[in-house]
């Protein structure tokens, strides 16, 4: 069903000003992006039909509000394009004030439970809205460590922004019901359809890229301690061997203290433990190519008509010998007309977002950029600090950071060892 609103209504359990019997009506959803919505219908609905009007439209994950930005009347019937107005009006109110001032007028980073930072973003978005007379229901629900503290800085940014850079921040994920927020760091529920891709499948795209691929790891821990055997292979702990072999060197912190009286050897006998789990972990989520399908639904014949943006599917896929992967929803087309999902876009689960800290252990070292080229060095604490060749703490800023979305972070030491990272902008050096 789809139902017209005036555009300052906030409760949607009634008819609105009329039922709308469109033409067509898709929506599409994208996980952590926007939500839109495209309806044509005749021009008898003009006159409730406006630009800022709510339309309120049935789909998988229930009622959904959309606010009309753009309207296209041809004489005969009227095209309406929509964005969920979660996106569509935090888009249009500014975060401010956020991080106060010092006595020199620089910004004091806020500290906090991710709860905690969500609502001070809240109040300081609501403050804005309420000099604009305009009072919007933003509320936020945060799915996230109750004890653990963060910190963050938000410059004058949109209601939206701020809520991306808290989510990852914690790594998290963003979904939404009307004006409501939900930033979690949980992963999706699975859904019940397992997908078979096997070759000659219709109405099914698979993308793969094996840039990441290991299936032969030399793991070096703190003191530069490695393995007995020195490498591990993903066979030696039953997976797979995905095609060759792909052999990767990765550095893991252990966040290990020596004990006053503890020997040199028992302390990298413990070192070399901690090393063989994470290890063990790395090579689970990197030993075949990542993935990503696009599915036609009619096309392909699945029955996939209960699933959401964010939940996982259980996929296995003869040509890069996957058993069953989990596969996270990162985008739909509904049929809100027909009442149909169309289409569906799956990602990789090991794709989701993660804080800083979990892509520095995850080993990005070889995706990091020097901007001090004379100076040969290497990250040896992952999310530690950044430590040259001959042991010394660096106390400039010489690393970019490149994220998985493409973001940039600078790098920073002080002279203590702290590492510290804020979002880069700048183009990356060449060398």
């Amino acid at each position: 069903m789809i139902r017209a609103f005036n555009q300052d209504a906030t409760v949607f359990d009634n008819n609105g000003n009329r039922i709308i019997n469109a033409l067509s009506c898709n929506v599409e959803r994208v996980l952590n992006s926007e939500c839109t919505a495209e309806l044509r219908c005749s021009r008898e609905y003009a006159d409730i039909l406006g630009i800022g009007s709510i339309v309120v439209i049935d789909v998988p994950e229930g009622a959904e509000p959309f606010r009309v930005y753009e309207l296209t009347d041809t004489g005969r019937q009227l095209t309406v394009r929509c964005k969920h107005v979660f996106y569509q009006d935090a888009d249009n109110c500014v975060v401010y004030g956020f991080n106060p001032l010092d006595e020199d007028k620089n910004p004091i980073e806020q500290h906090g439970t991710a709860a905690e930072l969500a609502t001070r973003i809240n109040s300081v978005a609501l403050a804005y809205w309420e000099l604009q007379a305009r009072p919007i229901p933003f509320h936020t629900v945060v799915a996230a460590s109750a004890t653990e503290i963060y910190s963050l800085k938000l410059e004058e940014c949109t209601l939206r922004e701020a809520y991306e850079k808290l989510a990852e921040l914690i790594g998290a994920n963003i979904t939404y019901k009307g004006w409501t927020v939900t930033i979690s760091v949980v992963d999706g529920e699975i859904a019940e359809p397992r997908i078979e891709y096997r070759k000659n499948i219709k109405g099914i795209e698979a993308v793969y890229d094996a840039s990441e691929v290991c299936t032969r790891l030399i793991g070096v821990g703190e003191n530069n301690v490695t393995l007995q055997s020195v490498y591990m292979d993903c066979t030696e702990i039953g997976l797979q061997k995905y095609g060759t072999v792909y052999t990767r060197i990765e550095h893991f912190d252990q966040d290990l203290q020596q004990g006053s009286e503890e020997e040199e050897e028992a302390f990298n006998a413990r070192i070399r433990q901690k090393l063989h789990g994470q290890m063990v972990e790395y090579l689970r989520e990197h030993h075949f190519p990542s993935a990503s399908y696009s599915i036609d639904v009619a096309a392909a014949g699945l029955s996939l008509q209960n699933i959401e943006v964010g939940q996982r599917i259980h996929v296995s896929d003869e040509r890069i010998g996957l058993e069953d992967g989990l596969f996270t929803v990162r985008a739909t087309t509904f049929d809100a007309v027909r009442g149909v999902l169309t289409k569906i876009e799956l990602g990789d689960a090991r794709l989701r977002i993660r804080d800083i800290k979990g892509r520095l252990n995850n080993s990005l070292a070889s995706r990091i950029v020097r901007l001090d080229r004379k100076t040969e060095t290497e990250m040896t604490r992952i999310g530690a600090r950044i430590t040259s060749l001959d042991g010394s703490v660096e106390s400039k800023q010489n690393r970019i950071l490149e994220a998985p979305n493409g973001s940039l972070y600078t790098i920073s030491v002080d002279n203590e060892g702290n590492l510290t990272t804020e979002e880069y902008f700048g183009g990356v050096p060449q060398p």
